[in-house]
């Protein structure tokens, strides 16, 4: 899995170039993103609209690390938070409640992604944002095609 993570990082640099010291926390995050069977192209692509892969990162809103959680309401208050975890288990209960709202039998992306983006009632502005997630992790499975 370590490896497979890593061409898919190594892979997405070459599509938009981000630090190469931030390597490690693009891996982590495909990892993670795997461990919970959520496409890891998704995810990657996620965490670098989010933060481009710093693992320090602090929104103005409050919202921090990779995956930009905001701690108030994903973490206890009790446990330190890991933000990676925390951030791919969001967007899969927001995958959730995207099917539960939609009554769809398959619930897409765009919705998942905009509702992590907007909560409950996500805007055209979450939509937009949604879009720009998946046109990149489009660009990784084309850089990724090259190579096979």
């Amino acid at each position: 899995m370590f490896f497979h993570c890593l061409f898919l990082c190594l892979s997405f640099h070459n599509v938009t170039p981000y630090p190469i010291e931030r390597l490690g926390t693009c891996v982590a995050v495909a990892e993670e993103a795997e461990e919970q069977s959520v496409p890891a192209e998704l995810v990657i692509a996620l965490a670098y609209v989010e933060s481009r892969f710093n693992p320090e990162a602090v929104s103005r809103s409050g919202a921090r690390g990779p995956m930009q959680v905001l701690p108030k309401y994903a973490c206890d208050d009790d446990v330190e938070c890991d933000y990676i975890i925390t951030g791919v288990l969001m967007l899969r209960r927001w995958a959730r409640r995207a099917f539960f709202k939609h009554g769809r039998h398959k619930v897409t992306d765009r919705d998942a992604l905009a509702m992590y983006h907007g909560g409950n009632r996500p805007r055209s502005r979450s939509y937009r944002y949604a879009d720009r997630i998946l046109r990149l992790r489009k660009q990784l499975k084309n850089e990724v095609r090259k190579w096979k």
